[in-house]
């Protein structure tokens, strides 16, 4: 009987959902569509600095510099399940572009927005949510479009 009800336990615990699970992980996820190696850091601590193009986590320019661990992702993978990214950018070709889309839940006005995209240099760091899920695919640079639901 404990047996079974520990494994129960277990169970539950595995396999229980967060609250946006529909809108993916809680925390910041780089989801790499692309052939390429990208970089996702983590903002705020640790021994590299990032130049971030948008310190405010949106399409406005704001640039500044934060200390940042960075890691590679690499292609065709994703961070979702291991890990919380707070930005992301192209290690080569030049530039990226970046877009954000903005969901509004229902609680609000249901309502979606998405921006233009910025284009960005290389090793230039998109800074995005903590809730956010940084898609990137391939084509001549790369294009990454940000979901962030609120």
């Amino acid at each position: 009987m404990l047996v079974a009800l520990s494994v129960t336990f277990l169970a539950a615990l595995t396999f229980a959902t967060p609250a946006s699970a529909g809108n993916g992980p809680p925390w910041g996820t780089i989801v790499n569509h692309t052939g390429r190696h990208l970089g996702g850091a983590h903002f705020g601590h640790g021994k590299s600095e990032c130049k971030i193009w948008n310190k405010y986590e949106d399409r406005r320019y704001a640039p500044t510099k934060m200390a940042c661990d960075i890691d590679t992702i690499d292609p065709h993978t994703t961070t979702g399940t291991f890990d919380d990214m707070d930005g992301v950018t192209v290690r080569t070709s030049g530039y990226y572009y970046v877009r954000f889309y903005f969901v509004y839940s229902s609680t609000t006005s249901g309502s979606t927005h998405m921006t233009s995209y910025h284009k960005a240099h290389e090793n230039v760091w998109t800074k995005f949510p903590g809730n956010g899920t940084a898609n990137c695919y391939s084509g001549t640079h790369a294009k990454c479009t940000i979901t962030v639901v609120y």
